[in-house]
C-alpha cells in the first residue's frame, strides 16, 4: 500500500465519485461494481491506469503506485475465490482467516450460536421503549448490540464465536472490544448517573407530588442549593423512566355546558377569586368519574374561593338537576358555617345552572348567582383545578360500584367553621362538643408534620387510655409549693414519660384527648378572654389540673415539624414567650382564680 497521505482537498474529490464507498487520508474503499468492471477490462487488455482514469479517477491524487497495489490485489483474490474474493470483508473480520473448510461441528456450533443470538435479540426488541425503537432505520443501539453479544457469550461460553456474532449483528468486531475496554468508564458514568438520580427523586417527590423538569430543577436550587442542568435532569429521567402524570383533557367536561345561547347571569367575579371573605364566592362545577366496567359516575362540588375548602358535594350516577339542587341543599344545612350575606354562587352557562330550578333554588336561599363567559373555563379556574388534582390523587377507576366511589369520597377532611373568634381555642370548640365520645388528636394548621405523628400519640393512647398525650412535653418547674413563671418550664426529652399532673403537652407537637376528659366550664369565653385569651395550651393545662387529668408523651419528636413560609411572622408562640412575657402573665392569672399550685399540691404529689 502507498504510503501518500490524502489532503482534505483531495478526499474530498475522491468521494465525488461514484465508485468510491469511503475515502480517508490514508485509503480508498472501492466499490464491488468497480472492482468486477476492473477485472472485467483488465482481461481484455486494457491497462490498470487507463481503468482508472476511464472511471473518472485523477491518477495524480491516487497515484500509479496504489493503483498497481490494487489491482495486484483484486487480480489475485479473483483468481483465488472468483467474485465473493471481491467482497470487502474488513468491516465484518478481523484477524487471521481460516484458510480450510469448517468441519460439521464448527458449522453446527456457528449455527447455534446464530440461533441464541436472534433469539436474544427477538427478547431485547420487545423490552426496548418505544422511543429506541424509533431510530433511523429503525436499529437497535450499538451498545445494546454490544451487551447482548457480551451476555450471549458468558451465558452459553461462546469465545470463538466472537467475530461470527458481530458479523450477524452488522456490527464491527473492534467496535465490541472497543465497548469491553470502555467497561470502567461506563461504571464511573453510571455511578454518577445513580447519585444524581437519588438527588433529582429527593426533589421529584419533594412535599409529597411528582414534578417534571422544571420544578425539579427550581426545588434543587431553591430547597437543596444544588445547580443541575435541566438537560441533565431531563437525560436522567429519560434514562431511569422517571415520569410526571400529565392530566389529560377530560373528553367529557363539555357535555355539561350551556344549552341556551345567552348568558342568564353576569360574570359578577371576574376572577377575583381571592377576597378574603369566607363565606362569600363559591365556586361550583360538574366533573365525570368514569370507574368499574364503562360505568359513570357524576360528581358537583362547592368551593370557597377564598379558603380552597370544599363545603359541600354530591356523587351521582346520574345527570338529573338533583345533583346540583342536592349539593345547595347540604351547603345550606352546615351548621358549623355562616353564609356571608352577599354569598353567591358562580358556576359555567351548563344547563344545569340555567335552569329555572336551580335559579328559584338559589332565590330561595338568598343566593346569588355569577356565571363564566360562554366556553371561557379560566374563569372558573380554581374549581377546574381542584377536579384536576383530585384525580390525580384518588384512585377512583378502581372501584366496582357506586357504594365503593362514595366511601372512596367520603374518606377526606370534614371541614367546620367556628363564626365566633376564639382566636386560638376554636380548633377544639368544636370538635369537643360534637364528639365528645371520640378520640380527638389536634394539630396546628400553620405546620408541616412528620407522617409518624398520629402513630405516635395513638400508640401513646393505647398505654394510657385515659391520659392526655403529646409529643411535645414541657414539665412545670416548683418553687416550693407554688408554680415557677412558665419561662422556667423545662422539655421532656425522654421517652416514655411517666404520667403526671406536672406534664404539660403543647399543641405545636400535637396532642391526643380522652373522650369526656374536660368539663363545661373548658368552653366558658368570659373566663378565657378575661385570664387566658392567647395561650390555649395553659388553659388546657389548667382545666386537667381541676379535674385531675395527667398527661404523659414527650421523647425525641422527629423530623420535626416544618413551619409553613410567612406563617409564623405573627404566631402566638412569638407574642406569648417574647418580651411581654404573655405566658407568665397568663398562668398567673389561671392560677390565682383557681389555685392551681394548691390543687397540685394536693393530688399531683
Amino acid at each position: 500500500m502507498s504510503k501518500k497521505i490524502f489532503t482534505e482537498q483531495e478526499i474530498l474529490e475522491l468521494s465525488k465519485n461514484k465508485y468510491v464507498k469511503n475515502v480517508t487520508a490514508k485509503g480508498i474503499t472501492y466499490t464491488n461494481e468497480f472492482k468486477l468492471q476492473f477485472i472485467a477490462e483488465y482481461e481484455n487488455g486494457k491497462t490498470s491506469r487507463a481503468i482508472f482514469e476511464d472511471a473518472g479517477f485523477d491518477v495524480n491524487i491516487i497515484g500509479i503506485k496504489r493503483i498497481d497495489s490494487a489491482s495486484l490485489r483484486w487480480r489475485k483474490a479473483y483468481n483465488d475465490k472468483g467474485i465473493l474474493g471481491l467482497e470487502d470483508t474488513r468491516t465484518l473480520n478481523s484477524g487471521r482467516t481460516l484458510n480450510r473448510e469448517l468441519t460439521i461441528e464448527e458449522i453446527i456450533a456457528k449455527k447455534d450460536a446464530e440461533i441464541e443470538y436472534l433469539k436474544a435479540e427477538l427478547e431485547l426488541i420487545k423490552k426496548l421503549e418505544l422511543q429506541e425503537r424509533q431510530v433511523i432505520n429503525k436499529k437497535i443501539p450499538a451498545s445494546k448490540i454490544f451487551r447482548l453479544i457480551q451476555n450471549l457469550i458468558q451465558s452459553f461460553n461462546l469465545k470463538n464465536m466472537t467475530r461470527h456474532l458481530c458479523k450477524i449483528a452488522n456490527v464491527s468486531t473492534s467496535g465490541y472490544y472497543n465497548f469491553l475496554n470502555n467497561f470502567k468508564t461506563r461504571s464511573i458514568k453510571e455511578n454518577k448517573d445513580l447519585i444524581s438520580k437519588e438527588i433529582i427523586l429527593k426533589a421529584f417527590n419533594y412535599r409529597g407530588y411528582k414534578k417534571g423538569s422544571r420544578s425539579i430543577k427550581m426545588v434543587l436550587e431553591n430547597k437543596f442549593n444544588i445547580i443541575m442542568n435541566r438537560k441533565k435532569i431531563q437525560r436522567i429521567m429519560r434514562k431511569y423512566n422517571i415520569t410526571c402524570p400529565i392530566r389529560k383533557a377530560n373528553p367529557y367536561k363539555r357535555i355539561a355546558k350551556a344549552t341556551k345561547e345567552h348568558r342568564v347571569a353576569p360574570n359578577r367575579l371576574n376572577r377575583e377569586f381571592k377576597q378574603n371573605i369566607p363565606g362569600k364566592v363559591m365556586l361550583t362545577d360538574i366533573t365525570y368519574m368514569p370507574y368499574g366496567n364503562n360505568k359513570m359516575a357524576y360528581l358537583s362540588t362547592i368551593k370557597d374561593s377564598s379558603t380552597n375548602e370544599i363545603l359541600a358535594y354530591n356523587l351521582s350516577n346520574n345527570l338529573a338537576i338533583d345533583i346540583v339542587t342536592e349539593t345547595i341543599n347540604k351547603l345550606v344545612k352546615l351548621k358549623s358555617f355562616k353564609l356571608h350575606k352577599d354569598a353567591f354562587i358562580h358556576s359555567d352557562q351548563g344547563s344545569h345552572y340555567t335552569s329555572p330550578i336551580f335559579q328559584k333554588l338559589l332565590k330561595k336561599y338568598n343566593l346569588g348567582q355569577s356565571m363564566s363567559r360562554r366556553g371561557n373555563c379560566w374563569d372558573n379556574a380554581p374549581q377546574e383545578s381542584f377536579f384536576g388534582h383530585m384525580k390525580d390523587e384518588i384512585d377512583y377507576k378502581s372501584c366496582e360500584t357506586i357504594e365503593e366511589l362514595k366511601i372512596l369520597m367520603a374518606k377526606g377532611i370534614e371541614f367546620r367553621f367556628v363564626s365566633e373568634n376564639f382566636r386560638s381555642h376554636k380548633k377544639y370548640h368544636y370538635v369537643f362538643r360534637e364528639y365528645p365520645d371520640s378520640k380527638v388528636i389536634t394539630v396546628d394548621d400553620d405546620l408541616i408534620y412528620p407522617r409518624n405523628t398520629v402513630e405516635r400519640l395513638l400508640s401513646l393512647s393505647y398505654q394510657y387510655p385515659d391520659t392526655v398525650c403529646g409529643n411535645v412535653i414541657r414539665k412545670i418547674h416548683m418553687d416550693g409549693n407554688s408554680f415557677s413563671v412558665y419561662r422556667k418550664w423545662t422539655k421532656v426529652f425522654t421517652m416514655p414519660v411517666n404520667s403526671s399532673l406536672q406534664n404539660v403537652a403543647i399543641g405545636c407537637g400535637g396532642i391526643y384527648y380522652p373522650p369526656h376528659w374536660y368539663g363545661e366550664e373548658l368552653f366558658d369565653w368570659k373566663i378565657i378572654s378575661e385570664h387566658c385569651p392567647s395561650a390555649d395550651d395553659l388553659w388546657l393545662k389548667a382545666n386537667e389540673l381541676k379535674r385531675r387529668v395527667e398527661v404523659t408523651g414527650g421523647g425525641e419528636f422527629y423530623p420535626r415539624p416544618i413551619e409553613l413560609p410567612q406563617t409564623q411572622n405573627n404566631s402566638l408562640q412569638k407574642k406569648n414567650n417574647g418580651k411581654t412575657n404573655l405566658n407568665d402573665k397568663q398562668w398567673k392569672s389561671l392560677n390565682e382564680l383557681w389555685k392551681l399550685d394548691e390543687l397540685y399540691c394536693i393530688n399531683g404529689k
